[in-house]
This record gives C-alpha cells, sequence and structure tokens, in this order.
C-alpha cells in the first residue's frame, strides 16, 4: 500500500499537492467505512479518484502532439495518403475484432485473443474508442480463462484511452478484487459508483471490498491500536 493512488487510467500518480498516498486513503476509507457507513465513505473515494482522473486526462490531452497541419500541395496529398492508409488499417482491424467476436462466442478463447491481439498491433494510435474496445475485448477474453492479472493489464490499457469506460472498470475492479488487489478494487468500484449515479449494484460491491480492506487492515495492528483506533 505504499504506492500512490492509482487513478483508473491505471498508471502511477506523480507526487504533486492533489495526489494522495494509497496508504492514506486506504486508512481513511476503512475508518470512514467503520464510523460513517459505506455509502458516505464511497462517495468521498468516488470524488477523490475522479478528481484525479480528470486531472490526469488533462495533462494526457495537453501532452497529445496535434496532426501536422499541411503547408503545401504535397503536403496535402501526403496527408491524404497517410489518412487512406489509417482507414485501411482500422478496418482491417475492425475485421479482426469481428473474427474475434466469433471465435469468443464459440468458446475458442485462444483463437480469439490471436484476433483480438492483431487487431490492437494493426490498429492506428488515433483510433482510441476502437483501440480501448479491441482491448475490452481481449480483456473479456482473459476474464473466462481466469488469467486475472492480464484482465487488469488490458483493462487499464483500456482505461487509459476511454477513463469513462464503465464495463471496463467494472471488469478490473472484479479481476482486482479476485487477486485480492483490494484498494484498486475499492477505486474502481467508487469511480463507478461516480459515474454510474450511485447504483446499488456498485454500492453493495465497494462494500464487500471495504469490508475486506479493513478486515487486512485491523489485522495489522497492534492490539492496543485496535481499540484506540475507534476513540480518534
Amino acid at each position: 500500500m505504499a504506492s500512490y493512488l492509482r487513478t483508473v487510467t491505471g498508471g502511477s500518480s506523480s507526487n504533486t499537492n492533489s495526489t494522495i498516498p494509497t496508504n492514506t486513503l486506504g486508512k481513511r476509507l476503512v475508518k470512514w467505512g467503520l464510523i460513517i457507513g459505506v455509502p458516505t465513505a464511497v462517495c468521498v473515494a468516488a470524488y477523490l479518484v475522479y478528481r484525479q482522473q480528470q486531472e490526469q486526462a488533462k495533462k494526457s490531452a495537453t501532452r497529445r502532439s496535434p496532426l501536422p497541419t499541411p503547408l503545401t500541395k504535397v503536403n496535402e496529398d501526403s496527408t491524404t495518403t497517410s489518412e487512406n492508409r489509417l482507414k485501411n488499417r482500422l478496418t482491417v482491424a475492425m475485421d479482426l475484432k469481428n473474427e474475434g467476436n466469433l471465435k469468443y462466442r464459440e468458446q475458442k478463447y485462444n483463437e480469439a485473443i490471436e484476433a483480438y491481439t492483431k487487431a490492437i498491433e494493426l490498429c492506428p494510435a488515433e483510433s482510441m474508442e476502437e483501440l480501448s474496445q479491441f482491448y475490452q475485448n481481449r480483456a473479456a477474453t482473459w476474464e473466462l480463462l481466469k488469467d486475472h492479472e492480464k484482465v487488469i493489464e488490458d483493462c487499464s490499457k483500456a482505461i487509459e484511452l476511454n477513463p469513462k469506460y464503465i464495463k471496463c472498470i467494472q471488469r478490473r475492479a472484479r479481476a482486482a478484487e479476485t487477486v485480492g488487489n483490494f484498494e484498486l478494487a475499492l477505486e474502481d468500484y467508487s469511480t463507478v459508483c461516480f459515474i454510474d449515479s450511485y447504483q446499488p449494484a456498485y454500492i453493495m460491491a465497494a462494500d464487500k471490498v471495504l469490508t475486506d480492506l479493513a478486515k487486512r487492515y485491523m489485522e495489522t495492528l497492534p492490539p492496543v491500536c485496535r481499540k484506540s483506533y475507534y476513540s480518534i
């Protein structure tokens, strides 16, 4: 729990004034959850995570280089050719995704992963929405194969491309909970609560994770600290 709070983009936050260490957030959430009730704690967590998500998205947008502006007829022709190539690559990538979907429905999961991987490799970096879908589809396949670490990895890449991808945030939360990464699971469930109007199912999921996180944290405290914990 010594690492900095991960945003829903799945990356590491820099050490700024708005960054909250995971250990600090975890302790606060545990205490809030035990004292004032889970829904309030989840609301607070969601706000903290979502705020960092928006800040990270702004930074990413600032760093992203704009496409070059054509200045001459030669540049215009070159740009048109380049755009056509990108469209062709995206078309082939979409075909590969559809092939992966077919293999997925046929329960040929390894073949589905191969198709999604080819789609990811071929997809232009500019097609962020489509690329995030490819990662999400591959993550769904990894989930059926019970490779939860790869689920987290692919979901993180999809969320980096589309920070409000609720389906992917949910899937990463489930995988994180399965492997015992309760901090990440709580962050993701809290973020989904915030984005999707605090649906009861999400709050219940966060309730369960918060309970597990509280148990784990309390077990690390010496007996005397456990007694004084509630008096602070």
